[in-house]
């Protein structure tokens, strides 16, 4: 059996530095342990993207193609003059960087012809006490009209934008609330409003609220 001498030992040392000159072993490195998973339950083949390679990059081909499609036909309307000067309305079809008209429409200056402005407005009251009232005939077969004429303190430059309303009304309640209430007979000067009943509706008073504009004379 060989035996071992105390000098060649190598001892640990409780101080900073080894017994005898002696040195020590190196310590072991450390073990690299498994990166833990990214939970208990799923594993990593479902934790990985399932759809195959290259779906990504087909998918955004797909949705240029999609948007170059829906760009490539529109239609587009630009509104210009003509040489003589109207206003007008050109339609274009655009295909991609190509560019086709495919209708022109003149759009009349309506409002030229309109400014200055003039607005006038007014409640006209007819009632029972009026020469030719008729609205209290019944029984009748035919429709009953009365017809009032309104003349404008200022007279526009053309026929005006008459619009009538009814504002308060006065009927008998043995029937019911029949009225048709128009303004005819438009020129510059003024108006004409009618009103109408039927059957055996029975009016005793109608208010009209009436506005008109138009171009005013100069």
């Amino acid at each position: 059996m060989a035996s071992i001498s105390p000098s060649t030992m190598a001892m640990p040392s409780t101080g900073g530095s080894p017994a005898n000159g002696a040195a020590t072993s190196a310590p072991p490195a450390p073990v690299a342990s498994a990166a833990p998973s990214t939970c208990a339950s799923c594993s990593d083949a479902e934790v990985a993207p399932s759809r195959p390679a290259g779906a990504a990059s087909k998918i955004a081909a797909d949705v240029v193609r999609a948007r170059a499609g829906l760009a490539s036909k529109r239609t587009v309307v630009d509104t210009c003059t003509t040489r003589d000067g109207h206003n007008a309305q050109a339609k274009f079809e655009r295909h991609g960087s190509a560019r086709q008209r495919v209708g022109v429409q003149i759009v009349p200056p309506i409002m030229a012809d309109l400014v200055p402005l003039s607005m006038l407005s007014a409640v006209t009251v007819l009632d029972s006490n009026l020469d030719g009232w008729t609205l209290l005939d019944v029984p009748a077969d035919e429709p009953r009209a009365f017809q009032l004429d309104v003349t404008f303190e200022q007279p526009f430059a053309a026929a005006p934008l008459v619009n009538v309303a009814i504002s308060g009304l006065d009927v008998g309640n043995q029937d019911a609330a029949r009225l048709r209430l128009r303004a005819v007979d438009i020129h510059p000067g003024g108006f004409s409003i009618r009103a109408e009943t039927w059957l055996n509706t029975r009016v005793w008073s109608v208010d009209v609220s009436w506005l008109a504009i138009g171009a005013a004379s100069t």
